[in-house]
């Protein structure tokens, strides 16, 4: 148990939070940009490194149905929370504003044993680690899926 300086609780908890939560999405992100690399070279998409994501993987013509499909399952609701926390997310959080502005966490250290920290998302307050796990649990399975589908395609490209 870490006793906290309550008079210091931001410098101390929250700043090393913001910090681990900015870290996490950015990670998050890059790993769907570079399935989105990897797609462009098994599938020999042959779209320019500087020019590749989401988008131009998804709209080009030599883009397997099966991909196109996982792709529009995990990505195509624009309304999906998970998918724009990490997604969109990264790029306010990066180019836009601070995390601290975008995601202001909320500790409550009257919750019992262990402080309960929070987030608000589209209105809602999210415990901070069910909704990490959350969101890394939707991108495992977003890129299991599509590394299911690289194989295949690679299998068929060597036999």
């Amino acid at each position: 148990s870490t006793d906290f300086n309550m008079d210091n609780y931001y410098d101390e908890v929250c700043n090393p939070l913001y910090y681990e939560t900015e870290s996490f999405v950015i990670a998050m992100r890059s790993t769907a940009d570079i399935i989105m690399h990897i797609i462009n070279r098994t599938m020999k998409l042959g779209i320019e490194s500087s020019k590749v994501n989401l988008s131009t993987v998804y709209k080009h013509p030599k883009t397997t149905k099966t991909i196109k499909n996982i792709l529009h399952r995990y990505t195509h609701n624009r309304d999906s929370a998970l998918w724009n926390f990490f997604y969109q997310f990264r790029n306010e959080i990066v180019h836009e504003k601070s995390i601290t502005q975008t995601l202001p966490i909320t500790i409550n250290f009257f919750n019992g044993p262990q402080p309960l920290a929070y987030f608000e998302i589209n209105g809602q307050k999210q415990n901070v680690v069910i909704y990490l796990e959350t969101a890394l649990n939707f991108l495992k399975r977003f890129v299991i899926h599509l590394f299911e589908q690289i194989e295949i395609t690679v299998e068929h490209n060597f036999s």
